[in-house]
């Protein structure tokens, strides 16, 4: 029950009295419509007419990063600003709330009794659902805009943009396959992240902790490795699409491992943490 309060409280202060920190979430998604849209036309213009759009294609365009990259030195490199700018919202909507809060209400609290491990559970719980919401605001986001631009509500992953801009490559991805690189292990690893984030702000500060988890995401963007796990929030470096890819199931053991040691030696810290 103590544990239930200490959430409810979370929840009120620290997401439902952020919410306009979300903001950004729906912004971002605004530019991909604009991005996609200029794209569009730039293809229109070159004889590659578009007619047929549908939700997914705004789904995948908004979340598909950038592909494996392999370093060249006479190419230019061109950073995947929309997913880089959706991650680094997410990392900043959770960074500063759990920080704030130890440095206030929880002082007291932890004097006053032994919740010390349940407030911390308490921030677990808090940060997955506030990654939760800012995935549910951008998909919100997309589904109001493919509305306004007469998009078809369907999740064909066949349609002509995704086989023009991505490739046969599309075509050997199962509904399955989309549902958990798409929706399911970007919003894992995002949770994971945030949560590492979380414990690294105890351990360091939130300032620190959170240009640290930002420079993770730079450095993943060139490098395609299993042990960076922001790369298994970009569908295009999925195994199931690209052979050169990360494989999901790695990701998702990554993730586990790491979100459990995050549990653990949060519980240990606050366990013998000097609160005077």
């Amino acid at each position: 029950m103590r544990l239930i309060r200490l959430l409810k409280r979370d929840v009120r202060y620290g997401i439902v009295s952020r919410s306009y920190k979300l903001i950004p979430v729906v912004i971002t998604v605004f530019f991909m419509f604009l991005k996609l849209d200029m794209y569009l036309d730039y293809l229109g213009k070159h004889g590659n007419v578009i007619r047929q759009r549908n939700i997914m294609d705004a789904v995948l365009f908004m979340f598909e990063g950038m592909q494996v990259y392999r370093f060249d030195p006479r190419s230019f490199f061109s950073p995947p600003l929309l997913w880089l700018v959706f991650n680094i919202i997410i990392l900043y909507f959770t960074a500063y709330y759990p920080s704030m809060d130890c440095d206030s209400y929880a002082k007291t609290l932890f004097i006053a009794g032994k919740t010390r491990v349940q407030w911390w559970f308490s921030k677990m719980i808090w940060c997955a659902l506030s990654v939760v919401v800012c995935y549910i605001a951008a998909f919100i986001s997309i589904f109001i805009g493919a509305l306004v631009k007469n998009y078809e509500m369907n999740i064909d992953i066949d349609s002509e943009f995704l086989i023009y801009q991505y490739g046969n490559g599309v075509r050997y991805m199962s509904t399955t396959d989309i549902v958990l690189v798409v929706f399911i292990l970007p919003v894992v690893i995002s949770i994971t992240m945030c949560e590492f984030q979380m414990l690294l702000s105890f351990i360091i500060n939130p300032v620190v902790s959170f240009a640290f988890m930002c420079g993770i995401f730079v450095v993943s963007a060139f490098y395609t490795v299993w042990w960076l796990l922001p790369n298994f929030t970009i569908w295009r470096r999925c195994a199931y699409y690209d052979e050169n890819g990360v494989l999901p199931r790695s990701g998702l053991l990554f993730s586990a491992y790491l979100l459990l040691a995050t549990i653990l030696v949060g519980a240990s810290i606050f366990k013998r943490k000097d609160i005077i």
